[in-house]
């Protein structure tokens, strides 16, 4: 990830590394990239996925395992974490809510992300069910936080994660070292989420890695579909499917809230 970068990278050093990977996570080997250079045991490979590799962290025992024993997250981050969660997840029953907005409404071939009126209805169902007296939550989309904000006030809690309105966040510079702080978002927000054991969401990467790093997670993951792949059409197909009634391929107005319990091992 130094010389094959990734949207995190920025081009100044990081905790004197170019590498994104050492921006947040401890080396995985004690071989140097410099070493790995030198070796004519190397294999260069793109960034394709080919239909024998995994897309789901959580159905793929190999890469838990390999997750389990050689991610190492960097102190500083679980530092953080740790002093959030004190101070305002300790003594309450908290309940995690993640859902994308931004490009994940427009983007291709991805799940189409929650409307807003299903979110709140799962999260009034939880509360009036489970009694939950404090929300946790992570979106990147600015709207969401301003409505979630206007509903349920004090009992929200939430990271000074970076949100916006636009589709494509990371190609605006609206603060210092963007990039990488946008990965440190992304990080803590998930870290935080492992630390609750229920959990309403639409699915993301970030999702995916909180149920690794939970042993038990109680989730309510909410599907719409995936978008279409045709750029023209997914353009417009989230907006049209949240506002055109149900019976016409439009969003469900009512979903009936399920935790089921996920187990990684």
């Amino acid at each position: 990830m130094e010389n094959f970068p990734t949207r995190y990278n920025e081009n100044k050093k990081i905790l004197n590394s170019f590498n994104s990977w050492e921006y947040y996570f401890e080396p995985i080997s004690k071989i140097t990239l410099n070493e790995v250079y030198l070796s004519k045991n190397v294999i260069f490979t793109n960034d394709f996925f080919n239909e024998d590799m995994s897309l789901d962290l959580t159905t793929d025992k190999d890469l838990q395992l390999i997750f389990n024993k050689s991610i190492k997250i960097k102190k500083k981050y679980l530092e953080s974490i740790n002093r959030f969660t004190k101070k305002n997840f300790e003594g309450h029953k908290v309940l995690a809510v993640h859902f994308r907005g931004t490009s994940m409404k427009t983007f291709p071939n991805h799940p189409l992300p929650p409307p807003y009126y299903q979110i709140k209805g799962l999260i009034n169902e939880a509360i009036k069910k489970y009694k939950f007296d404090k929300i946790f939550l992570v979106t990147d989309q600015l709207d969401y936080l301003n409505l979630l904000k206007k509903d349920y006030g004090k009992m929200l809690c939430y990271r000074n994660s970076y949100r916006s309105n636009k589709a494509k966040i990371f190609d605006i510079k609206p603060r210092k070292l963007h990039r990488y702080n946008m990965g440190v978002d992304a990080l803590e927000d998930t870290l935080l989420m492992s630390k609750l054991n229920y959990l309403i969401c639409s699915r993301s990467h970030m999702s995916r890695a909180a149920l690794i790093l939970k042993k038990n997670m109680n989730v309510h993951e909410i599907w719409n579909g995936i978008n279409p792949n045709k750029i023209s059409v997914s353009q417009f197909n989230w907006i049209m499917k949240k506002y055109i009634p149900e019976f016409m391929g439009g969003f469900k107005r009512k979903i009936d809230l399920k935790f089921i319990k996920k187990k990684s091992i």
